[in-house]
């Protein structure tokens, strides 16, 4: 167990003033058992490990100016079975133990499908040109936005527990920058440098970031009391497919996700890709940019780490690291404006 005093967090150093992504320590002992590590400096490399133990320990990704940064499409919370609220309700509801397992399961089967979608979406924006220049251009002209000290800046929403304070950050700022980038990727909101939250199925409150009039640009709002009688099956995603493929004829920039989550072929098997090459590529990137220049000759042991922490063969994690590559050419400017050599190490 790590003994820790979260309010001094932002009096370290390497977390004072800036954001730090963490990396997962199962890879942290996967790069060490490589070889990788041992022209890392001995203080550094267990910063590196206490700080990844303390974040997976909390659920979260990383720190802000010493505070805990949370991103459930990055780090997925516990499973259903795993919590203690999902725990009480089955206990509350005096389901028997079968009825309550097989209800665990549908809902967990759900939400993991919803969320490995965002990640997908997720490991395709940060590989597309567009939205990456996109993204630091709105750092440029909204240099508060992810600014380490001071407030989070969140599009405005309905009304929620948050409203009264985005409210109050509104009106010193002008977030209409922000809410329309967030638009025009479908977005929630920005997380950080590296992390942005998609834009998920929400049946009943439409769209958090966005209020209702703007919410037909870019989805399809649905409302069912609960006296209605729904249509068969088939006609009911037929409606919604129709809705949905409406306000994406305007989104030729998302044409080729589009066209992804509409196969019922090939969509599967290249989201589930796409979701895989988010956590390479922000991992890869997060690595790169605090030790590259320790990593000098270690590019194979560097693949060999991270293909098994992705549980693939090496020429698997080839074929991604290539995907990326062709997305974003040999090099890329990362969020935080570094380049990252994706052939860096050899």
């Amino acid at each position: 167990m790590i003994v820790f005093e979260l309010e001094k967090l932002a009096e370290r150093p390497c977390l004072a003033k800036t954001w730090y992504y963490v990396l997962p320590p199962r890879l942290l002992s996967l790069l060490e058992a490589e070889g990788v590590t041992k022209r890392f400096g001995a203080s550094l490399w267990a910063e590196e490990v206490e700080l990844g133990k303390l974040a997976e320990q909390l659920g979260a990704v990383g720190f802000r100016n010493g505070s805990l940064v949370f991103d459930r499409v990055l780090v997925p919370p516990p499973k259903l079975q795993d919590q203690g609220l999902a725990r009480r309700m089955m206990e509350e509801w005096r389901l028997h133990d079968a009825e309550r397992a097989t209800l665990l399961k549908e809902a967990q089967s759900r939400l993991d499908f919803e969320r490995e979608t965002a990640r997908g979406y997720c490991g395709w924006l940060f590989t597309n040109p567009a939205f990456r220049s996109e993204f630091q251009a709105l750092q440029t002209a909204m240099p508060q936005l992810l600014r380490p000290e001071g407030e989070i800046l969140l599009p405005a929403g309905p009304t929620n527990s948050e409203t009264e304070l985005r409210g109050i950050r509104r009106e010193t700022m002008d977030l209409s920058l922000l809410e329309d980038f967030c638009l025009r990727w479908r977005l929630n909101h920005v997380v950080g440098p590296r992390s942005v939250m998609p834009l998920g199925r929400q049946e009943v409150s439409p769209l958090p970031s966005l209020d209702a009039a703007r919410a037909q640009e870019v989805g399809r709002i649905a409302f069912t009391p609960d006296i209605a009688r729904l249509p068969p099956r088939d006609e009911l995603r037929e409606r919604e497919e129709a809705a949905i493929r409406f306000t994406a004829r305007s989104a030729e920039h998302l044409r080729e996700w589009i066209n992804l989550v509409e196969s019922n072929t090939l969509g599967k098997k290249s989201i589930a890709r796409w979701a895989r090459i988010y956590g390479l590529q922000h991992y890869w990137g997060v690595l790169y940019e605090r030790h590259g220049t320790s990593l000098n000759r270690t590019g194979s042991k560097v693949r060999d780490a991270f293909a098994q922490w992705l549980e693939i063969d090496r020429s698997t994690l080839e074929g991604d690291l290539s995907q990326i590559r062709r997305r974003l050419g040999g090099a890329f400017e990362s969020p935080r404006g570094r380049s990252l050599d994706w052939n860096a190490g050899g």
